[in-house]
């Protein structure tokens, strides 16, 4: 154990030392880099748990061996070390050149921009507001969503507009539907949607100021730890740290659970892996390959049966095709991030914010949920958002 802890503390120290070279070298633009943005979330969805996996067995009773833990470090830093390298020899400055196609925005507020914000935020609230009815009467197959993933759903639904606006209109007023969701969020006492529109906000600064907002960023990493301990049910024999988790153990704690467990490794098959490539562009065929294909996260969730969601990752949810699948899901890591780079340099400079800001919102899926179900749902937002927004700009704006 002591081995796999020394070996993870390096990797990390490795990691955040090529993060700091690649800020002083490529400043605000390696935040538009792919390799950087799913680096930073496995270190914070991996690395840091890692350090408290003996505490989050403990205090949690998940019953996971010492065997299960030093192989789970040993993984963990090996992916670091592999997305670190990747990060050192990508070309993170080169997107400099759709950067700064937008100079830094001046407040520009005329009635057009005023009369779009009240229009959004009547929509944010409106759709607020129909969740609380039952629409359940309109169709027997109807499935409504949780909290949370609405939530979500009305964050990216003002994301969406609102950037796309942004360019037209060059005004800040134009944000303050994101702020409406961030509020609307923490005082339900959740954090999912918040999260959305506080890196859409930190994106949007980094992109028209041409610099990195770090206390900006820390204060709201702090409001978003402060809500999660509010929300926490505290008792006396969890730790506070082991709280302040939250999530990243979630998504962390499936690895060890299940790293040596021969029910779980190699269950998966390369067709159900294809299935759940297209399981989010074949909208009218989900009910019947759920029925027919059993992916990494539901049979993870059957198999713990603790009562509640767990979230998978792509390390453990590669180990569902065998230990094969490790290898074969960081490379094709490797070349999701070449690809992304590549449209992102290729993008006019009125979409790239907008796919930038989509880009880390999947990258953060692949860390919490597995590599092919999320690449499958970015391929998705890509032909409906982009299309749909293109027609939007081209329809409110172009004369």
């Amino acid at each position: 154990m002591f081995f796999s802890i020394m070996i993870l503390i390096v990797s990390t120290i490795f990691s955040v030392f090529v993060i700091l070279y690649k800020l002083k070298h490529n400043g605000y633009t390696v935040f538009f880099d792919s390799y950087l943005l799913i680096l930073v979330f496995s270190l914070l969805y991996f690395n840091l748990p890692s350090f408290f996996v003996t505490d989050l067995n403990m205090y949690y009773r998940w019953g996971i061996s010492l065997d299960s833990m030093v192989f789970s470090n040993l993984l963990v830093s090996f992916s670091t070390v592999f997305l670190s390298v990747s990060l050192v020899f990508s070309n993170s400055d080169k997107n400099k050149i759709h950067i700064n196609a937008l100079k830094a925005a001046k407040p520009n507020v005329n009635n057009k921009t005023l009369i779009f914000v009240v229009f959004i935020i009547l929509c944010v609230f409106l759709l607020v507001k129909l969740k609380d009815i039952d629409f359940s009467v309109l169709s027997g197959t109807y499935s409504a969503l949780s909290r949370d993933e609405f939530s979500k759903s009305v964050a990216y639904f003002t994301v969406s507009v609102v950037v796309l606006t942004y360019f037209r209109l060059r005004s800040f007023i134009v944000l303050t539907p994101l702020f409406a969701v961030i509020l609307l969020d923490i005082s339900s006492g959740t954090r999912s949607a918040a999260l959305v529109c506080m890196l859409t906000l930190i994106y949007i600064y980094i992109y028209s100021q041409k610099k990195i907002p770090y206390i900006a960023t820390i204060i709201l990493i702090l409001i978003l730890l402060l809500v999660g301990l509010l929300r926490a049910k505290i008792n006396s024999f969890i730790p506070t740290h082991i709280i302040l988790l939250g999530e990243m153990g979630e998504t962390f704690i499936t690895l060890p659970k299940l790293i040596l467990d021969g029910n779980y490794v190699g269950h998966g098959t390369v067709i159900g892996v294809i299935a759940s490539l297209f399981f989010a562009l074949l909208q009218p065929y989900r009910l019947l390959i759920n029925e027919t294909y059993t992916f990494s996260g539901p049979f993870m969730a059957e198999y713990i049966n603790r009562g509640y969601g767990f979230a998978s990752n792509y390390i453990i949810d590669s180990l569902y095709l065998g230990y094969y699948g490790f290898p074969l899901v960081l490379m094709c890591i490797f070349i999701y991030c070449r690809v992304s780079n590549y449209i992102m340099n290729s993008t006019p400079y009125r979409f790239v914010l907008m796919y930038a800001i989509f880009n880390c919102f999947i990258i953060r899926l692949i860390v919490r949920e597995g590599f092919f179900g999320s690449v499958g749902l970015y391929m998705f937002l890509l032909l409906f958002y982009i299309i749909s927004l293109y027609v939007f700009d081209k329809v409110c704006f172009d004369k």
